[in-house]
Formats: structure tokens, sequence, C-alpha cells
């Protein structure tokens, strides 16, 4: 089933009590350094946790909401993950900006530029490179950080095998997710130039009516230092003043539209993460689910293919030659003594004597038995045994399961009633 990432997030969005208030409460705490980044990433990825559970439930009412334990730890994790992604990129940067200074030549008039076709062409590598990588990254930090909300554990956000499986499982649901990301900053993007826009053209307008129109500034332009120096000032503080205003004001709009951006992209990885049957998930080295269901290619490709059934032998028929067998020996018989027909049968079997009988005398049995009842009678009763003692009841020790922690298995997000 095709998952439409940006209308589920959304409605999702929308069906949350007071969800604009929470994403204006979240753009406040980003002007927090460090741990106002820490809270809405916890926030929000433990909102796409849920749903990558099967929970479907609305954001959370409480922002400092922690009912498993783990919010402060979990963005923690999260943040470092995220950090940890921005370094290669940021390097490579640095490096082309370093490429850059070189081709410029400073002289008394100033940095004039060097033509030097090698610099400038590793100048423009290093800078593409640069932005492919941060793309990849991207993506792959995404992944991460879900596998590090649902094991709370950061080496889940390092496995780059895992997580390459994960893409190539669905590598267009990926696809999608960060066209929507890219289109999403665009639109919002275009709104803060026109926003910027506006700002500069009220500061603009508010200096030159603190100087009192164009005409006095060119009149304050003729003054001599002293006089053109109080009014500049003036035109400053009253521009500045409000200049600075405007421009905190224009910061937060952009903190409103970064926090709806993430909102939307995390909740849209929760559910692109859901389809990997979370609930079934081991340690987070075992194999996923639709690894075990699906036998990797190289394994059907290397596998032996099976022989072909031999043909049915024919039968040869012997040579009827007698010679070219050997002949079974012979087992020699012991011939049997002749008998004299004539012979007499007093002469073949002897008859016995009267004296060679031998009589056998008969037993009384009847003494017998009286012998053995007088036996019987003096031999002393024997005692009764014992009844067997009855053996106490003795309980099985249960021995609790090993808890879901120590085996590395994901453990499932408890919902709240508070929504």
């Amino acid at each position: 089933m095709r998952i439409h990432y940006f209308q589920s997030a959304w409605e999702d969005i929308r069906h949350t009590r007071g969800w604009f208030g929470k994403i204006l409460l979240l753009a406040l705490l980003n002007f927090i350094p460090i741990l106002g980044q820490i809270i809405i990433l916890s926030y929000l990825y433990g909102w796409a946790r849920e749903i990558a559970w099967g929970i479907h439930e609305p954001a959370p009412a409480k922002i400092f909401a922690n009912d498993d334990g783990k919010f402060w730890w979990r963005g923690w994790l999260i943040a470092v993950l995220t950090v940890a992604f921005l370094v290669l990129p940021t390097l490579l940067n640095l490096l082309s900006g370093s490429i850059e200074a070189y081709t410029y030549e400073w002289t008394i008039f100033g940095p004039q530029l060097v033509s030097n076709p090698g610099l400038s062409a590793l100048k423009t590598v290093l800078s593409l490179l640069a932005f492919i990588v941060g793309l990849v990254l991207l993506v792959f930090s995404w992944v991460g950080c879900m596998r590090v909300a649902i094991y709370n554990r950061l080496s889940a956000g390092f496995q780059f095998k895992k997580m390459w499986a994960m893409l190539r499982h669905d590598g267009a649901g990926m696809g999608r997710i960060f066209l929507m990301n890219l289109l999403l900053t665009l639109i919002m993007g275009c709104i803060m130039a026109v926003v910027m826009a506006l700002f500069i053209g009220i500061v603009l307008t508010v200096g030159i009516s603190a100087a009192g129109g164009l005409q006095n500034l060119a009149m304050i332009a003729q003054m001599d230092s002293s006089q053109g120096l109080l009014v500049a000032l003036q035109v400053l503080l009253a521009a500045g003043g409000v200049g600075f205003i405007l421009l905190l004001f224009v910061l937060y709009l952009g903190g409103i539209a970064s926090v709806f951006i993430h909102m939307v992209v995390i909740r849209a990885l929760g559910y692109w993460t859901m389809q990997f049957e979370v609930p079934l998930w081991g340690g987070q080295d075992d194999p996923l689910p639709f690894e075990l269901q699906e036998p990797p290619e190289a394994a059907r490709a290397s596998a032996p293919e099976a022989p072909a059934a031999p043909a049915a032998p024919v039968a040869v028929a012997a040579p009827a030659t007698a010679a070219s067998a050997p002949a079974a020996p012979t087992i020699p018989v012991d011939a049997a003594p002749a008998v004299d027909a004539s012979a007499d049968r007093d002469s073949v079997a002897p008859s016995l004597s009267a004296e060679d009988e031998t009589v056998i005398p008969l037993v009384d049995t009847a003494a017998i038995r009286e012998d053995i009842r007088v036996v019987e009678a003096e031999e002393p009763a024997r005692a009764p045994e014992p009844a067997p003692m009855p053996m106490p009841a003795t309980e099985v020790p249960v021995f609790p399961l090993a808890d879901e922690a120590e085996t590395g298995a994901p453990e499932a997000p408890e919902a709240s009633d508070e929504r």
C-alpha cells in the first residue's frame, strides 16, 4: 500500500489539539542554543517513534512530557548524531573556501582576483562534492535518527549496513520524502524572501522619516561634520530600533517555518519506518523482518544447479559360454556306513539285561507337606511395613524473562492519555 506522506503527516498535525500553538512554542524554544534544539528533536522524533510502532495518536499535549523517562536522553543522542553527519560536508566547504582565498592577491588597492584555472576547477569540484555528500548524509541521518529514537542508543544510528538495507528496500518512498522536504523548503524560502524585502523597505522608510525626508538628507550631506553626525546618529537610532524589532520578528517567522517543515518531514519518516514492522525488530544487530523473508540475490545467483537425472541403464545379455563363468566347487560328503541287510536285528541293537535295569523309588509327598506346615507355624509374624511419609510440597521457582533493554530489543512507546 502506497502511503501519501505529506497528506498523512499534515492530517495528523491538523487533528492535534492546539497544533499551531505548539509550533509557535517550539519556534520560541529554537532561540535557546543547544537545549532548544534537543527539546525540538526529542519531541518530534518521539512522536514519529509512536507511528513507527503503529500507535496512531495526535502529538503529545505537553512538549516536555517524559512518559518513558528518556525524553532528554533521546534528544541528546539525536542531536549528537545530527552534528556528526554534518562534519564531513562542513570540512569540504571549509577546504573549498581556503582554496578560494588563494585565488586572490592582496595589493595596496585591496584583494584582486588572480587567474588560476587549476585552483578554480578544484574549488568547483570540492563545492560540488560537498553538496552531493551533504544530500546523501542528510538522508542517512534521517534513517539513523529514527533508529536512535527506536533503540535509544547512539550506535544504532551509525549502522550504515542496516540503513542502506532499509533504503534499498524502499528507496522510492524516501525519495518522495526528500522531494517533499525540498519543495517545502523552496516554498518557505520564497515566503521568507518576500518578508525580508518588506523588512528592508520598512527599515528604510523609518530611517528616511526620522531624517525628515529625502530633502533633509540632502541638506544633512552639506552640513559640517558635527551637525551631520548628530543627525545621522538620530536616523540610525530610529531606524536601528525599529529594524532590530523587525529583525527578531523575521527570525521568529523563519523559526516557525523551520519547525513546521521538520514536523511534517519527521512525521513522514515515522510512516516510512512503520512499513518495516518495528514491533518484530530484535536487537539492533539482528536481521530486519524483510531480510528474513527475502533471500539475498547473491545467494540465489550462487545456488548450485540441480543435476540432471541419469538415463535408465540398458540391460546387456550375458554371453552363453559356460567356460567364462567359474564352476562352483563341490563339497565332499562323508559316505554313510553300509549296513548288511542280511544281518540279524539283534546284532544291530543289543538288548538290555535284567542286571542293567535301575529302579527309581517313589517319594512320600504327604510327609514333605507336613514338614512345610510345621516350619511356617514356627516362623515369627512379620511386622507391618510403615506407611510412606507424605512429601512436603515444594514451590518451583519461576525465573523472570530477560528485560528487553538487556536483550537489545526496542521498547514499545507508551501511549499517553493526555492528547
